[in-house]
């Protein structure tokens, strides 16, 4: 035996470590059953030993047996080069770090170490034992039986995990390899690596399955997938994905059973270091490294596959890929072709610069690169043509690749001490960590169109090749156009050289993915906002201070009651009459009233460009005329007078406060132009002459509310019978200049009253009627 464990076996009873177990048990040293075992071992120059023990049971003479792995180390102190710089277990001193390749020891000698086993006669079994430091060490028994060549085998009392998925299409390398944890000694490897975290965590465990699904290449190819834990395949947020590449001779399993990806991501997420994410593990070497079908079969089969059957994000900047060695270059060259797919790339101990393209949006993800200090992947320890790190590492600096970011050298070789480290460092300081207002800024330049979780971002107009022009923001996706609980709101930044406006602040439902787009749109400018109404679907954001205090804030003195005046109160307010602008260097928005929906509902109108920001003052399809005072006729005579500010308009566009509807129910009236206007002057004069139909209106459950409509027009009016009467009761109060205003002219039979408890739309559940009852108005001056 060796005098680590002869010294420690004199204390009697010891506290151990078995790696089939992974668990602390108090055990007698003489029952060391077959397997490898860590001990905590303060005579060990590492602080631990690890004890081998191999009993055969083939009936077989035994001529040897040996145990082999990366139980080597250099002293990095050292030429990596030097002949001598190559050391056994037993020579290990703080600051060395174990690799499976010594440079200095050349091709032939410098991989790995192995160590011919002892035989216990009186046990009937082989033994071993040498210090051992953190990390994971991959192992196997070479086997000598008399008459017949040495096998290769891995342990049978602590199988290779790399055997978990028995359905793999192609075996890898790596199923005659064992694994045994070392594990940190914080005085005795002070100045060597600390690689505990790979190990399995102490506290929530993610779980690993392996499934088939249909590629490109048969219905019955591999993935393994990490799930984190509490995977919830409901979860309102879905979950960010980092697809992983093996390299030669692996398959599937390798980054779970040689990488311990899941023991790596269970550490960070317990630890708070990264976010909760799905790992998914593929089989390329069916492929013979075709990197184009490689890439087709993850884009067009794995990431649906994903998308189908996991709660995952559909987002780019969702996604990660990376890869090692030939995993590596598969990554280069989806990155190469594909830099849109993905919002990072992990490129690890090879690459292929002969993939180059010269695509503009390589510049849009993050890229990292990794390799070891005796890997055979950097030209420092191995001469290759555009295969090696550094030539990448070249490539960004000489064409100034921002986005690129060096990984460096990490202590070890083409190995897993290596590729552990990467996927850490690629986990913890890579993925989701690039500043969430770039990522989005990129995919809107790029694009025209952005989605931040819960909220999409369309460039409506402007300079194509920078951030200024017109943006909507909608509380509503691709995915859920209607928004939160059917009521998402519209809003709409301005943005110029050095100011951002930004028109109506929403429900508030998505503070933080507001937050991303407001930092977005406004660096380097003075953010104001432009209030089109009170109501609490439109002012949301300020309510919940994502809108920084002292912010300007323009609103109508028709709205700023005393609830508002209070939810305001850490605001720059400026009321707003009708008449007045707001500048920026390029735009001018003067102020309309649209009175009805609330007391001080105001539009701001761009003439130069012919767009209406109307808010809710004349609905997106239909109008809520509910909550104020006689508001058929108030609204009658704004409308009137907005007619004659934009008949001359041909190209009138209006943004309204609520976009979804456009498009949706049957009474959606589409693109919202001078039409609109006219549709809503007609229905208003049938509502006059009597004409118009009304029936039962029930989406606020209160009686006496109708909904009117007329001949087809687009313009819906949602308004109280009350409403009505007063309306057609007495005349329009003259405005000024009255004689002088046009009003489109129809034709209108007469409609009958229908009577029917129908609803236009669903809007249960609406935050506005939070804020939206009767207001006392106080009257304030200009601030």
């Amino acid at each position: 035996m060796n005098k680590y464990l002869l010294k420690v076996f004199k204390g009697g009873l010891t506290f151990v470590l078995m790696a089939s177990t992974m668990s602390f048990k108090v055990m007698a040293a003489e029952t060391y059953q077959p397997g490898a075992t860590v001990i905590k071992d303060e005579l060990s120059p590492s602080g631990y030993t690890v004890h081998f023990v191999y009993k055969d049971t083939s009936g077989k003479t035994v001529e040897s047996v040996s145990v082999t792995g990366p139980f080597q180390y250099v002293d990095p102190n050292k030429d990596l080069k030097a002949a001598d710089n190559q050391y056994g277990p037993d020579e290990y001193v703080n600051g060395m770090y174990a690799t499976n390749f010594a440079p200095g020891a050349g091709m032939a000698n410098g991989w790995g170490y192995t160590e011919t086993m002892v035989y216990n006669a009186s046990a009937g079994q082989y033994e071993a034992d040498f210090p051992i430091t953190s990390g994971s060490f991959a192992y196997s028994y070479i086997v000598k039986y008399v008459g017949e060549d040495a096998i290769t085998i891995d342990d049978p009392a602590n199988p290779s995990p790399a055997k978990n998925n028995s359905n793999s299409d192609i075996a890898t390398g790596d199923s005659t390899h064992s694994i045994v944890y070392g594990r940190y000694d914080a005085d005795k490897q002070s100045k060597s690596l600390n690689l505990d975290y790979v190990l399995q965590s102490s506290g929530s465990k993610g779980t690993l399955q392996y499934v088939e699904y249909t590629g490109n290449l048969s219905s019955h190819q591999d993935l393994g997938i990490y799930l984190p834990a509490g995977y919830d395949k409901n979860r309102e947020k879905p979950y960010k994905v980092i697809y992983a590449s093996h390299g030669g001779g692996g398959n599937e399993t390798d980054w779970f059973a040689m990488g311990h990806a899941d023991n790596i991501m269970d550490n960070l997420i317990n630890s708070g270091q990264t976010e909760e994410a799905i790992v998914v593990t593929m089989d390329n070497a069916s492929y013979n490294w075709d990197f184009a079908k490689i890439e087709d079969n993850v884009l067009h089969y794995i990431i649906p596959y994903m998308e189908t059957n996991y709660n995952v994000s559909a987002s780019v900047n969702d996604r990660a890929f990376c890869g090692l060695s030939m995993g590596g270059m598969t990554t280069t060259h989806m990155y190469f072709d594909h830099p849109d797919a993905f919002g990072y790339f992990g490129i690890f101990s090879g690459t292929d610069m002969k993939a180059l393209t010269d695509k503009p949006e390589l510049s849009y993800p993050i890229v990292t690169a990794t390799v070891g200090t005796c890997d055979i992947a950097s030209a420092t320890i191995m001469s290759g043509e555009d295969i090696k790190y550094e030539d990448l590492v070249k490539w960004a600096a000489d064409n100034s690749m921002d986005n690129f970011i060096d990984g460096g050298y990490l202590y070890g070789a083409h190995d897993w001490f290596v590729w552990a480290q990467s996927f850490q460092h690629f986990v913890k300081n890579i993925v989701w960590s690039q500043n969430n207002e770039d990522i989005f800024t990129k995919e809107l330049l790029n694009n025209n169109y952005a989605e931040v979780d819960h909220l999409a971002v369309t460039k409506i107009s402007g300079d194509q090749t920078s951030l200024n022009g017109v943006y909507h923001v909608d509380e509503g996706t691709q995915s859920n156009p209607c928004g939160l609980e059917n009521n998402g709101s519209s809003m709409y930044f301005i943005v110029d050289e050095n100011k951002t406006l930004l028109i109506d602040a929403g429900n508030g439902f998505y503070s933080e993915d507001f937050e991303v787009i407001m930092n977005a749109l406004s660096v380097n400018r003075t953010l104001e906002v432009a209030i089109t109404h009170n109501h609490g679907d439109h002012i949301g954001e300020l309510k919940n201070k994502t809108i920084a205090a002292g912010t300007r804030v323009y609103i109508s003195e028709g709205d700023y009651d005393e609830a508002t005046q209070a939810l305001l109160n850490d605001y720059d307010v400026s009321l707003i009459a009708e008449g007045d602008t707001i500048d920026t260097a390029q735009y001018s928005l003067e102020a309309i009233n649209l009175r009805g929906h609330t007391d001080g509902s105001i539009a701001y109108l761009d003439a130069k460009r012919q767009v209406l920001y109307s808010g809710d003052g004349m609905g997106s399809g239909f109008v809520w005329l509910l909550f104020t005072e006689n508001p058929l006729t108030t609204y009658e005579a704004d409308m009137k007078a907005l007619y004659n500010t934009v008949k001359d308009m041909e190209q009138l566009t209006i943004l309204p406060g609520h976009a979804w509807q456009q498009t949706y129910g049957e009474l959606a009236p589409g693109e919202l132009n001078m039409q609109y206007i006219e549709d809503m002057l007609a229905l208003l004069q049938a509502i006059k002459d009597g004409n118009a139909a009304m029936k039962d209106y029930q989406a606020l459950n209160r009686e006496g509310d109708v909904e009117i409509t007329y001949n087809g027009l687009k313009a819906v009016i949602d308004t109280t019978r009350l409403a009505v009467q007063q309306f057609t009761a007495k005349p329009t109060p003259p405005i000024e200049n009255e004689e002088q205003q046009d009003t489109p002219k129809v034709t209108q039979p007469k409609v009958a009253d229908t009577g029917d408890a129908t609803s236009i739309i669903g809007l249960a559940g609406l935050s506005i009627l939070a804020i939206a009852g009767a207001f006392v108005l106080t009257k304030k001056k200009k601030v």
